[in-house]
């Protein structure tokens, strides 16, 4: 398969279901926030937005806020990437 939630820098993320309900939170958390500062610094806010907001779900432990945030992250991975292409930041 490919997109970017199958690319080595988005795999620590994006896990199945089952894999987030056994992940440790403070692992999650600290991707989390990698991913929300490295987001930010790019300019993609819905990304860094989206970050923060599983950050603070998992600091919260909420679990059902949790799982809604990764899948809001991950349907927002394709198109982030391909912008970050389009604009040189990144390379196929």
């Amino acid at each position: 398969m490919s997109g970017a939630a199958h690319d080595p820098e988005w795999r620590g993320l994006f896990t199945t279901a089952e894999q987030l309900s056994d992940a440790p939170l403070t692992e999650l958390k600290r991707e989390a926030h990698s991913l929300k500062g490295a987001s930010a610094s790019l300019g993609c806010s819905g990304i860094a937005s989206g970050a923060k907001a599983l950050e603070e779900a998992v600091i919260s432990e909420d679990l059902p806020e949790v799982h809604q945030h990764v899948a809001t992250l991950r349907s927002l991975s394709v198109p982030t990437r391909d912008s970050l292409l389009a604009e040189g930041y990144l390379f196929s």
